[in-house]
This record gives C-alpha cells, structure tokens and sequence, in this order.
C-alpha cells in the first residue's frame, strides 16, 4: 500500500449538510444532527454506508467515486511486491512497452495486477474498483490510473486541511500545480481532491471523469455546432498557456 502522508490531527468529518467540522469520531453532526456514517440514497431514501458504491434497494449510484493517478520511480514499484517484466505488442514484433506487474514467463500481451492491494492508501479509505495497472513511462518511471471509491467521504483532506509547512512538503508538484490553476481553469481542469507523497511515490486523486466522451467522438457528430467547436478550441488554448 501507499503510505500517505495525512496526519491524525489533520482528520475531521465535514457534515455535508451544513459544513460544520467534528471530531473524526462523531457519528453525528454537532451543528445539525444529520448522520456521519451513512448516506441518504436521492432516489429511494434508503440509508446506505458509506463504503458501499450502490445503493442496495435500487441500486442508484451513491458512493463518492475519484480518479487516482500513481506515479513515481520504477524502483518504487518492489514496495508493492512487484516485478518489472518486457510485453511485446501483439502481432508487430518491433514496438515494445514494459508494464509493472507479477513476474510471469514471457506474455504476449498485458496482463492486470492481481496481487493489487484492496486499497490505495494504508489509512485504508481508498477503495480500489478495478486491478492496478503500472504502466513504464520511461525507463525509471511509471504511473498507474484508476477509479477509487472514498470509504470516507466526510472525512477531510489534507489539501483541504491547511496543512503546515512539514505537511506542505509532502505534497507531490503536480497537486500544486492543480491547486493553482483550479481558480482560473475550473471548468477545464477536473477538481484535485487529495494527494500524498511517499519517498518516490505520488498519487493524485481528481473528479472522476472517465466517463465522459472523448472528443474526437463529440466532434464528429452532426449536432455540434461550430459554436462548440470554436469553445473546445479556446478551452485547449487555456490549457496549453
């Protein structure tokens, strides 16, 4: 597992309700009374844990789901208990791509990570929804990106926490980079939730948006109008200055 680097004074639940802080073991709001432990499902009113991504009445999506990136020094990855392995591109025979997996006899294509811990952090808040998959960026670097269901989604983060100047060192360039240009390019941009850094290691969680439409797919359509087009175009404009 990842080891983050978030305090336990830096923990408290924000009531969802009506923002008031408590302590990170009260079940209920001391501003308002409504729950800490449990959710109320929009669609059916059924109350559901936190932990659960469904809700198991009628099955309406009710658990808070983030995008995680992991990233860091090839060399980081034996901390998971794995092994670097060559996967040669199927049918080609020239182009070849490393992945960090289980050590396996020669594969002919990728193969996911079984041996994948439950959880993305030690804290055990991150639920994992899918096997981990490092990918070699490079021959000393790698990275990884998947959804993650938060256990805890009351509970603060430590990019929201204000952490102090130790706590501030911990956490990897590329969430600073996020959380400064966030005002500016929110609607661009999907929200930086949390982030950590361990020796070699950083993860990332943002907005999940693994769902949206690609947009090559939307451009292509008949509907777009060259109104949206010309929209897109000063979105990527932004992003790119």
């Amino acid at each position: 597992m990842l080891q983050n680097g978030n305090k336990g004074s830096y923990r408290m639940l924000i009531c969802p309700q009506c923002q008031f802080p408590n302590p990170n073991t009260n079940k209920f709001c001391q501003g308002c009374g409504t729950s800490l432990t449990y959710k109320v499902c929009a669609e059916c009113g059924t109350s559901v844990a936190l932990n659960q991504k469904q809700c198991p009445n009628c099955g309406a999506k009710t658990g808070k789901v983030w995008w995680a990136i992991v990233s860091g020094a090839t060399e980081g990855a034996r901390d998971w208990g794995l092994g670097t392995r060559n996967v040669g591109t199927s049918g080609a025979g020239t182009g070849t791509r490393d992945e960090i997996g289980e050590t396996s006899s020669q594969s002919s294509s990728p193969q996911p990570l079984t041996s994948s811990p439950s959880y993305l952090d030690s804290q055990q808040r991150y639920q994992l929804l899918e096997p981990l998959v490092f990918t070699a960026e490079t021959d000393v670097t790698f990275e990884a990106q998947v959804r993650v269901l938060d256990t805890q989604p009351f509970q603060l983060s430590l990019l929201k926490a204000g952490a102090d100047l130790m706590m501030e060192q911990a956490i990897p360039a590329d969430a600073k980079i996020y959380t400064a240009l966030q005002p500016k390019l929110s609607q661009q941009l999907p929200a930086i939730h949390d982030a950590w850094q361990q020796g070699s290691q950083q993860v990332l969680l943002i907005a999940d948006r693994s769902h949206w439409r690609e947009l090559m797919e939307l451009w292509l359509e008949n509907t777009t109008t060259p109104l949206q087009i010309l929209h897109w175009f000063d979105d990527m404009v932004q992003l790119w200055e």
